[in-house]
């Protein structure tokens, strides 16, 4: 079984990524499809560090699933491929893009030459990003939470719930934001 503070704080590393979810709830959520589909937190620690080295930002829990199943096959059986269109041939082997640095968008590579650069980006590639204090201390208390039973992991219900709760509160905020446009009003306090 996996250790899931160590399986929060390897996917952790993924909060650099643009989009990547702030919640406590998707984070946990995400923690838990890494944990169904791989066998070792090795497994989880290298899907962690091979999705910061594909993309910019969080492409989401299916793309996650692909780059994983690039490399292992999961332990829950779902196998996919991504959808992504810069991996319409598939979601290059770690090999190729050894020397490689993603510039522009839409998955335009450019290979570096061999030598010092290239030398230092696969060194930095080997590196991994330990959480600081306040998101040690964030990770301790989720995991204790978790130990204790008091924040079990939502179900898909649960998920659902809180997916439309919040995109209510959007749709809600954004009828109260077009109306105080439409009346000429500014400001918070309305």
């Amino acid at each position: 079984m996996i250790d899931m503070k160590q399986a929060a704080r390897a996917i952790s590393h993924m909060a650099i990524l643009k989009f990547f979810p702030s919640d406590d709830v998707a984070r946990a959520e995400i923690v838990s499809i890494a944990c169904r589909m791989a066998r070792s937190i090795d497994q989880i620690e290298w899907l962690s560090r091979r999705c910061v080295e594909l993309w910019n930002e969080w492409e989401g829990p299916r793309e996650m699933r692909a780059v994983f199943c690039s490399k292992y096959r999961p332990q829950d059986g779902i196998d996919i491929v991504s959808a992504l269109p810069q991996f319409a041939d598939g979601i290059p082997s770690e090999d190729d893009t050894r020397n490689q640095q993603l510039i522009g968008g839409a998955g335009e590579v450019k290979r570096l030459p061999a030598g010092p650069v290239a030398k230092i980006l696969q060194e930095s590639q080997k590196r991994t990003i330990e959480p600081g204090p306040r998101e040690r201390d964030k990770l301790d208390e989720i995991d204790e939470n978790y130990q204790r039973g008091k924040a079990p992991l939502p179900d898909e219900s649960e998920i659902d719930r809180i997916k439309r709760e919040q995109e209510e509160k959007r749709r809600g905020d954004a009828a109260v934001e077009e109306l105080k446009r439409k009346l000429g009003i500014e400001g918070e306090n309305v």
